[in-house]
């Protein structure tokens, strides 16, 4: 414990406002008092176990997501900082023997305080902080968070950049009409393929005000076109800059699971209301990113450290890309809402004809009034009890959004926006499509062989003997086609390889009794050769 200037005791330091803390061998009493004291510092907050601040960077690419200037994001708040905070809250004092009598003297925080404080896991006298917003937002009662500060309900941090007009407390219907034809005029330059695609954007604008009003999964709004320079980003960028005042922070498609799991964690630990994977480029979608959609709460590792703390995941995911197309064997098509784009000009990007060239930069000068519309919309249904008077069909794991914001959109007259997401899933199922391939491809197989059934092992076999047979005949063309495209789709090897006989085992094992086209794969008796593979047709009834 280092000490400072002999004359600078407690009599002589001019009163500060801040506590007194006798440092003692009482750790625990002294712990307790430091904790208290941590209280009054502005920028402390507690997060799901553990101490963190909001900060607002330069603008740089930081853990694989790319943030505008100044956008703010929760931080876990490092010993150093800990102890900063700890002695702007408090003077701690020790007492030393000098010339034969006990003295009190000004010393810094101890590091054991440090450690015990942060380590505490619970802390009485702190706020929790659920988010930073920065722009008025919808609270779970249906009331408009619109006073700057800390808000007790919901304990989120409103932070706004700008004035905000007030949100009328009784809309008439004409206002809400109004408020619906402000916002759509933010897009009225884009070629959406649909009308529902353009109520599907409007439902992801929405849901940035209304994600914390309900508790329960988000879709992932996926903008896709059918030539690149369509305005897919800015698309996206409208709705993030009447939100939170910037652009979309940024990510791209993650190459591998664990370096998506990395960003994902990193993304929740931030808070960001709103994040866009950019330029989608490859089939997307895998296990992890699924489970950042339809869980409620994301457990990953902080870099650097030990812990895995668990933090709710708020996050609005929007993606962009041409002509996406979604991995084999996971469900995000499934928990996609899709916005698409077709554009009839060979490079849209050349397009001069705008009512509103200059569209960001429109956005941000009407951003205070387009926010405004944004929850005289939600307030207006809300109050109206609506979600209990329109029947939508059920899209399961979306119940809670659906209940707000997808019926609110219907409410103000336009369509539904999972029309959308059916259309998708009818042409996205690669999965589906797959198997049906592998279905037909292995009925051929099987056929040709003179068997009603076979194991992977002979399945296999029976295709290297056509690889080989191949290569010593260059007018040899490879048979059972679609069996071998259905394998290279599914189990993510080139056109013409042929899979271990035990991940084939695995694939035919893993897709077991799901019906496509009124077939499935059925398991026969366990042989000495392996288990045989039939093709069984379902009846209908």
């Amino acid at each position: 414990m280092s000490e400072l200037a002999e004359e600078d005791t407690p009599e002589s330091i001019p009163p500060t406002g801040r506590k007194r803390i006798m440092v003692t061998l009482r750790r625990k009493a002294v712990t307790d008092k430091a904790i208290a004291a941590l209280g009054s510092r502005p920028n402390v907050f507690q997060r799901e176990g553990s101490l963190v601040r909001v900060v607002r960077d330069e603008g740089q690419l930081a853990k694989g997501v790319l943030r505008e200037q100044l956008a703010p994001r929760i931080d876990m708040l490092p010993l150093p900082s800990l102890s900063e905070e700890l002695t702007e809250a408090a003077q701690f004092y020790a007492k030393k023997l000098r010339d034969g009598a006990f003295v009190k003297i000004k010393v810094p925080p101890p590091s054991w305080v440090v450690n015990c404080v942060s380590a505490r896991g619970t802390w009485p006298t702190l706020r929790p902080l659920r988010g930073v917003v920065e722009c008025p937002v919808l609270r779970p009662d249906g009331s408009v968070l619109q006073v700057p500060g800390y808000d007790e309900s919901t304990g989120l941090l409103y932070e706004p950049a700008i004035d905000f007009p007030p949100v009328p407390e009784d809309p008439t219907w004409a206002q809400v009409e109004q408020a619906r034809d402000a916002l759509l005029e933010v897009v009225c330059d884009f070629p959406f393929a649909q009308p529902v695609h353009r109520a599907a954007w409007l439902a992801g604008l929405l849901t940035g005000f209304a994600r914390h009003a309900y508790r329960g999964m988000t879709p992932f709004f996926l903008v896709d076109g059918n030539v690149r320079g369509s305005g897919k980003s800015m698309l996206v960028d409208a709705a993030a800059v009447i939100a939170t005042g910037r652009t979309a922070a940024r990510t791209s498609q993650a190459v591998k699971e664990e370096e998506e799991e990395k960003r994902i964690t990193s993304i929740a630990l931030a808070g960001d209301p709103l994040v866009l994977i950019d330029n989608i480029n490859r089939p997307f979608g895998s296990g992890v990113f699924d489970a950042a959609l339809t869980g409620e709460e994301w457990k990953g590792r902080v870099l650097a450290t030990n812990t895995m703390p668990r933090m709710r995941l708020n996050t609005v995911w929007w993606g962009t890309g041409n002509n996406v197309r979604f991995a084999s064997g996971v469900d995000t098509a499934r928990r996609t809402l899709h916005i698409r784009f077709e554009s009839l000009e060979e490079n849209p990007e050349k397009r001069q004809a705008f009512r509103h060239p200059d569209l960001l930069e429109w956005v941000r000068a009407n951003r205070g009034r387009l926010a405004a519309a944004a929850l005289t919309i939600l307030s207006m249904y809300v109050k109206q009890g609506r979600a209990d008077q329109i029947a939508l069909k059920t899209w399961g794991s979306f119940e809670a959004w659906s209940r707000l914001v997808r019926q609110c959109v219907h409410w103000i007259g336009l369509e539904d926006p999972y029309a959308a997401h059916e259309a998708l899933t009818e042409s996205a199922d690669t999965t589906a499509t797959a198997l049906d391939d592998l279905l037909s491809g292995w009925l051929e197989l099987c056929k040709d062989n003179g068997v009603t059934a076979c194991t992977a092992r002979q399945a296999v076999a029976w295709l290297d003997e056509d690889n080989q047979y191949r290569s010593v005949s260059s007018r040899h063309v490879l048979r059972w086609d679609r069996l071998r495209s259905a394998l290279a789709e599914l189990m993510r090897i080139r056109h013409g390889s042929l899979p271990t006989e035990r991940d084939l085992g695995y694939l035919l094992r893993g897709h077991k009794g799901r019906v496509v086209n009124g077939q499935r794969f059925k398991a026969l008796a366990k042989s000495n050769a392996g288990i045989p593979w039939t093709v069984e047709t379902i009846s209908s009834c």
